[in-house]
């Protein structure tokens, strides 16, 4: 799910959970959306899924821009946080 990864699942993404459908949920402006790990049918049946076509989340994960930009630095950002 946390892969960085374009993939939609076509028509199965209304049944199956994508990388694209889970990065939506992580997204800042659609909070509360895309709650399915594995099954994205009961966000379908429930009315919280989102995964608009041709689109791409595009500012996800923490509420504030507090994550190193390096890869060093993110790997050591838990630790010294």
């Amino acid at each position: 799910m946390h892969a960085n990864l374009d993939w939609t699942f076509g028509p199965l993404k209304y049944v199956i959970s994508s990388p694209v459908f889970h990065r939506w949920h992580h997204d800042k402006k659609t909070l509360g959306k895309n709650f399915g790990g594995t099954l994205s049918l009961y966000d379908w049946l429930f009315g919280t899924f989102y995964m608009p076509e041709g689109e791409r989340p595009g500012n996800y994960g923490l509420i504030e821009d507090t994550m190193p930009k390096s890869f060093g630095a993110q790997v050591l950002y838990p630790l010294v946080s």
